[in-house]
């Protein structure tokens, strides 16, 4: 898959990011890239975070390749399995849960949220000293999200500060990533989904998830049902078309109710 065929979605961190963060450097450098931009990146909330992300994700018109770090990174990871239309994320140095609570301003529920699996492909870049995550609390999260875990080496959060600005082979790593991806077969699928449950029926899905309820598999069960559905009306319809009793009739035979 070419980066030319998706649409590149950057997710900040904290902060948003300076000038020179390898992010900001990728959504300019990439064609088909943009930031995702939220109301307040110095106090994150998770609600209004992931429905930016969900409002991004519906407004593509090609496959969705997500860009994360540090804080998007870790909303990435917690709303990915109730994302349409997603062929594949690379999330770099998302934050720990232990690390977040402690945290001045950001929302506990990014803490609080349990991590679920991703069906689409997925890399988890890590650093060995990152101090907003240990490696092993990486590894983990890698794990209950179904990623492909990167060992980053020592590279501490992968920012300016740790001397990631451009960062060279992060770039190389997501262009042999993105070179292995498949786009989504029906990317209409995606977009009836989206229009049959409505813009925000991801964000109830997740919230009923949060508490006990929910079912990740129902709407794919649906939608096979209705295609189902529409199949054995048809194969009804072709078979009244060649039915030779009926083809005797005129538009001037008396039809029986």
């Amino acid at each position: 898959m070419r980066a030319s065929e998706s649409d590149i979605l950057i997710l900040p961190g904290m902060g948003g990011g300076t000038p020179d963060h390898w992010y900001n450097r990728w959504a300019q450098k990439l064609s088909t890239a943009r930031r995702v931009e939220q109301r307040d990146f110095d106090r994150p909330h998770f609600e209004e975070w992931a429905a930016r992300v969900e409002d991004a994700v519906a407004a593509a018109r090609r496959p969705v390749i997500l860009v994360g770090h540090s804080m998007g990174a870790v909303t990435a990871c917690l709303i990915g399995a109730d994302l349409p239309n997603v062929a594949a994320a690379m999330l770099v140095a998302p934050s720990s849960p232990r690390v977040l609570l402690t945290l001045e301003g950001v929302d506990p529920a990014f803490a609080h949220r349990p991590q679920r699996r991703v069906d689409f492909p997925c890399l988890l870049v890590a650093s060995r000293n990152d101090p907003y995550a240990t490696y092993e609390e990486s590894t983990e999260r890698a794990s209950a999200l179904g990623a492909t875990l990167v060992d980053a080496g020592e590279s501490g959060h992968i920012n300016p500060d740790s001397g990631h600005g451009p960062w060279p082979e992060g770039l190389m790593r997501f262009a042999h990533f993105l070179g292995q991806v498949k786009p989504p077969e029906i990317l209409s699928f995606a977009r009836t989904g989206r229009d049959r449950l409505g813009r925000h029926e991801g964000r109830r899905n997740r919230d009923d998830r949060a508490e006990g309820g929910g079912d990740r598999n129902e709407f794919h069960r649906g939608e096979r049902r209705r295609q189902q559905d529409d199949r054995h009306e048809n194969a009804g319809q072709h078979r009244a078309a060649h039915d030779p009793q009926k083809k005797r009739q005129t538009p001037h035979d008396p039809v029986s109710n």
